[in-house]
């Protein structure tokens, strides 16, 4: 089923479009940008079909866990002033106003800057925080609420716990970087290591808290305050859905290796860029998986056994249109799946059975019951839906979010062909 959501008018262009889908809603939205004279761009978002105000600047939307709950950054008077006219030439100087942050359609206090990607709801979406900077100093917002102020706050760090009862960000003061946790500032280092979302780590029962720390050029974590062995370098952390296991991966004398619940595990010639989001459990915890490569060929070890050799595997899908995390397990953790490269084609694994090969492949995803499975997949700049190994037979422009929807039993994407965007149904 196929509905027909917006089509663009005038100098209009699509920036972004996604989706948030939860058991009994389908929210949509969309970022519109208009171009005017001098290259100008006046952005305006669309939600579930409700324009809202235009303005100079736009950031990423961010929406809460229970999808009831939107929020982004916003500028005014920014973009370019049109300053003189020489014939057929335009000269124009640029300019920003103050940035704020719009939360579910009310426009915040200003500020000298705002970090987009620091907006963040906490799961039981009952609170809101994000980073802001005024008259030098950068703090966290919580709840509408100023922290204290510091030189800066890492803009992806600022982590609820699953609980939604614990609060923690990575600051900086006269070049020293500490954590903190619960409004409380942890012990100073060298660096604190920001990557991503995963910077801060908090245990799914919310009891264990853990991050990575640098001193005298050397990296370790900090668990639960304690301070662990010291390497080279430190990569990914993860916990097992039933937070009884621990893994993370370590550099030492130019190689890599994982680390769980303190086993040290075999060594590679790089355990997967740092091993970071390739560090996956399965949902019962019983299985653990990881990407690694040796002699330029990459591999999946799947519970200590090593599956075969690509050209490439990604942990993250950071270079592909679709995106989303590689190692994915079925809900009932009897299925496993993941995308490689081999010979400039991409093509999924799925229980060790190799898929048809395409030019980019992403947004791997299982039903909720693990007896569906979908991706997205490019051929030719013709981008389509591959459901329990059929490709579909319409073809669109770009896709976006590929999710599940429970309420109807079926996949469910956004999808743009030309000037129109859709929302499609698969089952």
């Amino acid at each position: 089923m196929k509905k027909l959501l917006y089509t663009l008018k005038g100098n209009e262009e699509y920036d972004w479009a996604g989706l948030s889908v939860s058991d009994k809603a389908v929210n949509w939205y969309v970022k519109i940008k208009n171009v005017g004279w001098v290259g100008n761009k006046i952005y305006s978002l669309i939600v579930n079909g409700k324009r809202g105000p235009e303005f100079d600047n736009i950031g990423w939307l961010t929406l809460s866990p229970d999808s009831k709950q939107f929020a982004y950054m916003a500028q005014e008077k920014w973009g370019l002033k049109l300053i003189k006219k020489i014939k057929y030439f335009l000269i124009g100087q640029k300019y920003h106003g103050e940035y704020f942050v719009v939360s579910n359609g009310k426009r915040g206090p200003e500020f000298d800057n705002i970090k987009e990607y620091s907006l963040t709801f906490s799961p039981d979406s009952k609170q809101f925080a994000y980073t802001a900077k005024k008259n030098g100093n950068w703090f966290g917002l919580l709840n509408g609420k100023r922290g204290p102020a510091f030189d800066y706050i890492k803009e992806n760090s600022l982590t609820f716990s699953p609980d939604s009862k614990q609060f923690a960000y990575i600051a900086i003061e006269k070049d020293k970087w500490f954590v903190v946790l619960n409004g409380k500032r942890g012990p100073e280092f060298d660096d604190v290591n920001d990557i991503n979302e995963y910077s801060l780590t908090f245990s799914p029962d919310s009891k264990q808290f853990v991050y990575t720390a640098k001193e005298n050029d050397k990296w370790f974590i900090v668990i639960n305050g304690k301070r662990g062995h010291e390497f080279d370098d430190v990569g990914w952390l993860a916990f097992s859905p039933d937070s009884k296991q621990f893994v993370y991966t370590a550099k030492k004398n130019g190689n890599w290796f994982g680390l769980l619940n303190g086993r040290r595990e075999p060594e590679f010639d790089d355990a997967a860029w740092g091993g970071g989001y390739s560090l996956t459990f399965s949902p019962d915890s019983k299985q653990f998986a990881y990407t690694s490569n040796e002699n330029y060929k990459w591999f999946v070890v799947l519970n200590g056994k090593r599956g075969p050799e690509f050209d490439e595997i990604d942990e993250w899908l950071f270079y592909s249109d679709f995106g989303g995390p590689n190692l994915t397990f079925s809900p009932d953790s009897k299925q496993f799946a993941y995308i490689a490269k081999e010979n400039d084609k991409w093509f999924v694994v799925l229980n060790g059975k190799r898929g048809p090969e395409f030019d980019d492949v992403g947004w791997l995803k299982f039903s909720p019951d693990s007896k569906q499975f979908a991706y997205a997949a490019e051929k030719d700049e013709q981008k389509s839906i591959v459901l329990n190994g059929r490709e579909s037979k319409e073809i669109y422009d770009r896709i976006y979010s590929l999710e599940y929807y429970k309420q109807e039993k079926c996949f469910i994407f956004l999808a743009l062909n030309s000037k129109n965007l859709y929302l499609v149904k698969m089952k």
